[in-house]
């Protein structure tokens, strides 16, 4: 392993600032920040690339619009990291109920319906949802306090050179790195100028997000409708003066979706609202807006290689699904802890861009990613249809399986993570 970073050429106006190191992580998101912080932790020569996301103050009754549902092994990472018990307690709520409702089911029936509860699986929640600020702003203090490399600047270009990736900043400073990794989303700078290939489709539908509250507790229930308007979630979140809240999601036909986007924000709201209200009222049958709605666009993308010379992808770099099952972020957190036990349990002598490591890293990943891939996606396209028996098969599958004991304990162990 690489001794401690150094500043080389400060001194002189013939060479641009130079820093040497065994790792550097490109992007300053949840991903990056996790990949950088726990390298660190575990006493790895680490470099962070990228500039410091500005976060507004924490705010009460004021929520992001952007949530995450953090599985049981996404958790135990960010204990790991000294991260989890940073994180203001009043902002995390616990998902103890898991209710997946058909396009079939009738209100007061169970044809349709699956439910799963963490007390079945003997566990001590499904997942915890958790505003993307929130974490991102714990992952920066983690950052900080610890003392972390913090190069706060944008990558302009990366070269091969011997031993060694060299990624030049666009105020000019050069980073040597025996590894480097991309942490820096979707549209990945460092995976483009790597050269390395991604596969793409739209899935013609946007993520519609706000925050409702309630007339009723959500009692730590998350609920999902399947609908010919799309995939619906209401997730549980923290109290507010206004009373209980919970979080949407609503994957949307881009038509209808646009539609709603492009209306002035003191409308948005109230239309909103007053489209999902037939699809949740026997659940929710009052909700009043609460904050701001946003919408992003859902694309199914992969990276034909998750690895390339002196290179690494995680997160969004890596591959991109669809939120329905909310295993987006948890997919990239189970990359970072792969990697990071790669790099940090490797033997001394071993660089840290050795090829036959990336491999090993590429092979651990594959299953799991191609599984939640397949998974997502084919579960987007089952219910896409809107062919009779198709409709039919597929709600009648799920009360099979919520009625299967055995069937139905495998999948809540699966979705809490044992």
């Amino acid at each position: 392993m690489m001794t401690t970073g150094s500043t080389l050429g400060a001194s002189t106006h013939a060479r641009k600032p130079e820093t040497v190191t065994d790792v550097a992580v490109v992007g300053t998101g949840i991903a990056g920040l996790a990949m950088a912080v726990g390298l660190m932790r575990r006493g790895v020569n680490v470099t962070l690339l990228g500039p410091k996301n500005p976060l507004p103050p924490l705010a009460p009754d004021q929520f992001d619009p952007r949530v995450y549902a953090l599985s049981p092994a996404s958790r135990r990472l960010l204990e790991t990291l000294g991260v989890w018990a940073h994180l203001p307690a009043d902002r995390v709520t616990p998902v103890s109920v898991m209710d997946v409702r058909g396009d079939q089911h009738q209100p007061g029936g169970r044809f349709g319906q699956l439910e799963m509860s963490a007390w079945q699986a003997g566990a001590e929640s499904l997942a915890w949802i958790l505003e993307s600020r929130e974490l991102e702003r714990a992952l920066q203090q983690a950052a900080i306090w610890g003392g972390l490399r913090w190069v706060e600047q944008k990558l302009a270009a990366t070269h091969l050179d011997e031993d060694v990736r060299v990624l030049r900043t666009e105020g000019g400073q050069r980073i040597h790195a025996r590894l480097a990794i991309g942490a820096d989303g979707g549209q990945s700078w460092l995976r483009q100028s790597a050269g390395v290939p991604v596969t793409r489709s739209d899935y013609q539908s946007i993520g519609v997000v706000g925050h409702f509250t309630t007339s009723l507790a959500h009692q730590e229930r998350a609920v999902q409708w399947f609908t010919d308007e799309g995939i619906i979630a209401l997730l549980p979140m923290p109290d507010t003066a206004s009373g209980p809240t919970v979080s949407l999601v609503w994957s949307m036909p881009t038509a209808a979706a646009s539609a709603l986007l492009s209306l002035p924000e003191t409308e948005r709201g109230q239309a909103l609202l007053q489209r999902l209200q037939p699809w949740v009222a026997e659940v929710y049958p009052e909700l009043g807006v609460q904050g701001e709605v946003h919408g992003f666009p859902l694309v199914l993308q992969q990276a034909e290689s998750m690895i390339g010379a002196r290179l690494a992808l995680v997160g969004d770099a890596a591959h991109v699904i669809h939120p329905l099952a909310g295993q987006g972020l948890n997919l990239g957190l189970g990359d970072v802890q792969a990697l990071l036990d790669l790099l940090a349990d490797r033997p001394a002598q071993t660089d840290a861009g050795d090829p036959r490591l990336l491999r090993r890293y590429q092979r651990q990943r594959a299953e799991t990613v191609l599984s939640m891939k397949w998974a997502t996606d084919g579960l987007h396209q089952l219910f896409a249809s809107s062919l009779p028996p198709v409709r039919w098969a597929r709600n009648a599958g799920m009360t099979l399986v919520n009625r299967i004991p055995f069937l139905k304990r495998a999948l809540i162990k699966e979705a809490a993570g044992q």
